[in-house]
């Protein structure tokens, strides 16, 4: 079972001995052919399975039975089959299915069938099977693209350097999952896997600070695309859809109902402002981290909402003579300001606060003079 691997360490010595029976095989010392053991699976009288390390499967069987020969032939199809659709990703979880299985298949009684041992390798092939993309192969490292799309890595020593490179590997990739729509998402994996083997073939010696300098880049470019694209489509679905009533309710609304018109128009123009404001604030949107683009969709959109509402309220205000009285007889001005009112997030929450300061200032004078009136009574009782 690819029994002529590069990873086996072939000794070197002239004087050292090999085993000849399956007793003889141990952890760090030399299988039949040289190679250095480095985890013995199971050992008996019989047989020994071991691995000589990145997943490699080996054995050394003693008077192999004949109604065990297909299940030996079935394990080195399925390592074949890990190395060519799986391109030697997973090999810790592979190196250890196929041990098991094979071991399972040489203790079983002549009752069984020793293949059917192997279903749970086959089946995690197929779930895992076959890997998209290949981005970097060494000695101690993988990185690889997972069927489901995800980038992925093996390596069986992690230093300082790696792991600085592995966390921001991950923090990236989680990004790029959260906020990218599919397309970059594919560009952003790529991105990342070259750059993550790249680091790995260095050893793990390359500057932090430019780990994933590229990627990086193009994660966080692409999500403030996102959001400014987020944030000025929903409303601007919002807005037509609050047009298209709007302009449905003026059709239906007979001419003589001149006071509903105007409300109406007012709230169209609150609409128009309101979207007028969130266009230019896309502009000015800058990416930062945790920033959901969902959120600020729907504030994009509240404020669709809240722009028809001030529309609405700048009418009623300047048909109450509480604000620019001048514009009541003239439409236009009417709609100019109801834009205004749309457009401006304080125009209208302004006034209201100013209405509701001058009440303050009509309530308190009357508080106190009824209290100083009250007083002026008691006073008075009290003389003889």
């Amino acid at each position: 079972m690819d029994q002529d691997d590069k990873r086996g360490n072939q000794a070197q010595s002239p004087d050292l001995v090999l085993p000849s029976s399956p007793n003889g095989y141990m952890v760090g010392g030399p299988d039949s052919q040289g190679r250095t053991i480095r985890h013995i699976f199971a050992k008996e009288d019989q047989f020994v399975v071991y691995s000589i390390g990145w997943g490699n499967v080996s054995f050394h069987l003693r008077d192999l039975p004949d109604r065990l020969r297909p299940a030996i032939a079935e394990a080195n199809r399925l390592q074949l089959l890990w190395k060519t659709e799986l391109r030697d990703a997973y090999p810790i979880e592979v190196g250890h299915l196929i041990a098991r299985s094979l071991v399972g298949a040489l203790r079983s009684s002549e009752s069984e069938d020793p293949l059917q041992h192997f279903e749970e390798v086959r089946r995690s092939f197929q779930e895992r099977g076959p890997v998209r993309q290949g981005y970097g192969k060494g000695p101690d490292y993988i990185v690889w693209r997972e069927r489901s799309g995800r980038v992925t890595y093996y390596s069986e020593s992690l230093n300082a350097a790696r792991e600085k490179a592995v966390i921001e590997f991950s923090r990236l990739q989680n990004l790029a999952e959260y906020s990218l729509p599919k397309r970059c998402l594919e560009e952003a994996r790529q991105q990342l896997g070259t750059e993550l083997a790249s680091i790995f073939a260095q050893g793990g010696q390359a500057d932090a600070s430019v780990y994933f300098t590229q990627a990086r880049e193009y994660i966080e470019k692409r999500c403030q695309t996102a959001i400014q694209s987020k944030y000025i489509m929903c409303p601007a679905i919002a807005s037509l859809f609050l047009a298209a009533v709007i302009s449905t309710a003026l059709s239906r609304v007979p001419d003589s109902a001149e006071t509903t018109h105007e409300l109406l128009w007012g709230g169209l123009a609150g609409v128009m402002g309101a979207f007028i404001s969130v266009a230019q604030r896309a502009q000015k949107i800058s990416y930062e981290r945790f920033l959901s683009s969902v959120h600020m969709a729907l504030l994009g959109v509240l404020r669709i909402f809240l722009g028809t509402i001030f529309g609405v309220l700048c009418v009623i205000a300047i048909k109450a003579n509480l604000l620019v009285g001048l514009a009541q007889n003239n439409d236009f001005s009417l709609f100019i300001f109801s834009v205004a009112a749309g457009f401006s997030e304080s125009f209208v929450p302004d006034l209201l606060s100013s209405i509701a300061d001058r009440e303050k200032k009509y309530d308190m004078p009357g508080a106190d003079s009824a209290s100083g009136h009250t007083k002026s009574l008691q006073r008075n009782e009290r003389r003889p």
